[in-house]
């Protein structure tokens, strides 16, 4: 701040030492960033296994408690896929023995259609188990992701809002006047028709 200067409300007129505060905050800033690509990383792949869109873009640093519950949520409802898919396996398993069983005397001819369409149901299940073992272990990735940031933002925020204190603000609109006071530099912002004195800056 100089004489003269021309100032807004809530322009930092001065600012304590907050050295150790920043450094935490660059620290936090560094473990923050790819954990963000990570979620990006793991979403996009969710999106793109679903059969959606790349969701690939500028990280939101903001993530909510909803948006980790949601992540939970559909995680959960991936591994029910998951699990539908092995009981529908189990069913095919004992049908094709129920059919083998019948056939006990002779030898099974080997292009029985009902063998087959056992074997197609039985492909498309793996394919659908494996695509839903996916998404379920992508988003309970996710899930610990978005916790993690989740837990840095507010480190971060607390942080900010501790430098926050730290600064001496200008009250008003007006022209900072440095003076000194039996010895002690102080200054003052002087609007067009009052002072307001802020000690010691």
């Amino acid at each position: 701040m100089t004489d003269d200067q021309l100032v807004k409300a809530g322009d930092v007129l001065l600012e304590l030492d907050s050295g150790d505060i920043f450094e935490a905050q660059q620290k936090i800033k560094s473990k923050l960033a790819p954990v963000m690509a990570e979620i990006t990383r793991l979403k996009t792949a969710v999106k793109m296994a679903e059969g959606g869109a790349d969701l690939a873009g500028k990280p939101n640093y903001d993530v909510t408690a909803d948006e980790v519950s949601e992540t939970s949520q559909h995680a959960l409802a991936a591994e029910l896929e998951e699990y539908a898919a092995e009981m529908e396996k189990l069913t095919n398993a004992a049908e094709r023995r129920s059919l083998l069983s019948e056939r006990s005397e002779m030898s099974p001819d080997p292009r029985d259609k009902r063998l087959e369409d056992i074997d197609i149901r039985d492909l498309k299940l793996d394919i659908s188990i494996m695509k839903s073992k996916f998404i379920k272990d992508h988003l309970l990735s996710l899930v610990a992701a978005e916790t993690s940031a989740m837990q840095l933002a507010q480190e971060l925020e607390e942080l900010i809002r501790k430098q926050d204190a730290l600064a001496v603000r200008a009250p008003i609109d007006g022209v900072v006047r440095k003076i000194v006071n039996s010895g002690i530099p102080s200054g003052v912002v002087h609007p067009y028709d009052a002072l307001f004195k802020i000690d010691n800056f």
